[in-house]
C-alpha cells in the first residue's frame, strides 16, 4: 500500500498592504486538496479563491469569511481536471465584495518573472471581469465560469 502523498507549501505574494498568508497543497489517493490562510484582511470581509491553469482557464475554489482579527481561511478539494501534473499553475485570491480587489497570488510551479507577471495580469483581469459581471447582474453574486 504505497500510496504516494505530495505536499507543497506556497507563500502568497500579496497585492494589498498589510495582507500576508500561505497556501498548502496536498495530493493523495487521486484527489488534490488546498488550504489557504490569509491575515490582515481588515474591512474586506474575507477571501474568494480561484485557480488558474494557464491558457485563460480560471475556476472558482470557494470563499471564506474573515474573523474579527482579520483572518480568513479556505479548505477545499480542487476540481478533478486539475489533477494532471503541472496543470495547476497559480492560486488567485480576491476579496469577496461586489468590486473585488486583488489580494494575493500563489504560484504553484517554478517561479519566474514571466509566470508571476502572467498570474498578476490574470488576477487583475479577473477582478475587472467580476466587477463587470456584478454590475450587469445588478450587483448580484457574480459567477466564476471559465473565461
Amino acid at each position: 500500500m504505497g500510496a504516494e502523498v505530495y505536499h507543497q507549501l506556497i507563500m502568497l505574494k500579496t497585492m494589498q498592504a498589510g495582507v500576508s498568508g500561505y497556501a498548502r497543497l496536498q495530493s493523495e489517493a487521486g484527489r488534490q486538496l488546498v488550504q489557504i490562510n490569509l491575515r490582515g484582511l481588515g474591512a474586506c470581509g474575507g477571501l474568494r479563491a480561484f485557480w488558474y491553469a494557464g491558457d485563460g482557464l480560471v475556476r472558482e475554489l470557494g470563499s471564506g469569511a474573515a474573523n474579527p482579527r482579520g483572518e480568513a481561511g479556505l479548505y477545499t478539494q480542487l476540481p478533478a481536471d486539475s489533477m494532471t501534473p503541472g496543470r495547476l499553475t497559480a492560486l488567485l485570491i480576491t476579496d469577496p465584495g461586489k468590486q473585488p480587489r486583488p489580494l494575493a497570488i500563489g504560484l504553484c510551479t517554478a517561479q519566474s518573472a514571466g509566470s508571476l507577471t502572467d498570474a498578476k495580469n490574470v488576477l487583475l483581469a479577473l477582478c475587472e471581469r467580476l466587477c463587470r459581471e456584478a454590475s450587469e447582474t445588478g450587483g448580484g453574486e457574480a459567477s466564476a465560469a471559465d473565461r
